[in-house]
């Protein structure tokens, strides 16, 4: 969630490096070039592809099929789409089967998978994604159970006692999890990983943003939950170097595609990650106002192309896939 009253916020500065996604009328001859070899869209999906975690609303809560119609209408073209979000596989596989896409990477990066034909399950290849953290598939158990029985989550849960807890998927008290593992409270981010880093297993605590709402019936927090100025906040303990953007470069390998082949897409600081992976990002306009996304894109302008989407959340994601079929 974007931290509205960060400092570094300048909008003279998101205008020197941003270049707006074009619409069919104002795109330049260089911009139909670069945009004309795009094969794959690689991106977020809650407020990126997504608004409200439903497919069929437009960014105000509104019934819509704009999303639905542009997912077609890239269908038709072979303009492949492939999910990157921190959601677990029982979560982004059966929506990336619904939605006919092509591929999905989850959990920060953690799993990806490739479909090749949306309609046969059958077809679909996987794998794990470790980065620097040593994991070999014949242990017999997954990278979230090493993580898990390196004793630093529990030395974490033991340190910030009634500060932190499992983030459980659907709240149903189970970690539906393979790589990382979910945690949500308020704790100190520096403190949290020099914990981490006086284990031998190699990992990275991961800030995710602000959670949403908390049912106290289904959290042990003893700290405030519903104090706006003590958020609550989303975690993920990840194999060092696991990111979104390295899990794109190893899915591009896995495809053979080239960065000119490639567009990304997100919202958030880390989706950022996979700016200068490709040779194009676009930024939400969602995602403008966050200045961690601006530093971090400011960083990578000299590697990649850097796009503003013409409008918020799915409608810019729509937008920009109706403008690539239109250009074809």
């Amino acid at each position: 969630m974007t931290n509205l009253n960060a400092p570094g916020n300048s909008a003279a500065n998101e205008a020197q490096l941003f270049t707006p996604f074009p619409t069919l009328e104002s795109c330049t001859p260089a911009q139909k070039d670069a945009l004309n070899r795009i094969r794959y869209i690689i991106t977020d999906t809650d407020n990126t592809m997504i608004s409200h975690s439903c497919a069929l609303v437009n960014p105000a809560g509104a019934p819509s099929a704009n999303l639905v119609s542009a997912l077609v209408n890239a269908y038709n073209h072979d303009i492949r789409i492939i999910a990157c979000t921190g959601r677990n596989r029982a979560m982004i596989r059966e929506d990336a089967r619904m939605l006919g896409l092509y591929g999905w990477i989850g959990e920060m990066g953690g799993i990806t998978c490739l479909c090749h034909d949306p309609h046969n399950n059958m077809r679909e290849t996987w794998h794990y994604t470790c980065a620097d953290m040593p994991y070999s598939p014949s242990c017999g158990i997954t990278p979230h159970e090493c993580i898990r029985n390196s004793g630093a989550i529990d030395a974490l849960l033991n340190e910030f006692s009634g500060d932190l807890e499992y983030y459980n998927d659907n709240m149903v008290g189970y970690q539906y999890r393979e790589v990382t593992v979910a945690l949500r409270g308020n704790v100190s981010n520096a403190k949290a990983q020099e914990l981490l880093d006086s284990y031998a297993l190699p990992l990275d605590w991961i800030d995710n943003g602000i959670a949403g709402t908390v049912d106290p019936r289904y959290t042990t927090l003893t700290c405030p939950i519903t104090d706006p100025a003590h958020p609550i906040y989303t975690y993920h303990v990840a194999p060092r170097g696991l990111t979104k953007g390295s899990s794109v470069r190893a899915c591009m390998e896995q495809l053979g595609a080239t960065k000119d082949e490639v567009l990304c897409c997100g919202d958030s600081p880390a989706d950022c990650s996979m700016a200068g992976v490709s040779d194009a990002f676009m930024l939400m306009q969602n995602g403008a106002s966050n200045p961690d996304c601006i530093a971090s894109l400011a960083a990578t302008a000299s590697s990649c192309t850097l796009y503003l989407s013409h409008g918020i959340a799915c409608d810019g994601f729509a937008h920009m896939l109706n403008t690539l079929c239109a250009l074809r």
